[in-house]
């Protein structure tokens, strides 16, 4: 059942990215959306297969909270 979840999320990136492509002219502008589409769908498939798993929040929550704390 999660394979169908898989193929979807997989079908709309590779959708998205057959969209955007001719438009993102420069190399940076490709690379900065191939290193976003790569990392989002890892996420989302790891979040799929791991659901207890914390969000993006969490860890830059966890990242961040010393960083606070130094600033108060």
């Amino acid at each position: 059942m999660k394979w169908g979840y898989i193929a979807g999320i997989a079908a709309s990136v590779v959708l998205m990215t057959l969209l955007e492509w001719p438009r993102l002219r420069q190399a940076k502008l490709r690379a900065a959306y191939l290193l976003l589409a790569i990392s989002g769908f890892t996420l989302s498939v790891l979040l799929l297969a791991f659901p207890e798993m914390p969000g993006p929040t969490a860890w830059i929550e966890a990242v961040f909270r010393p960083v606070g704390r130094l600033l108060e």
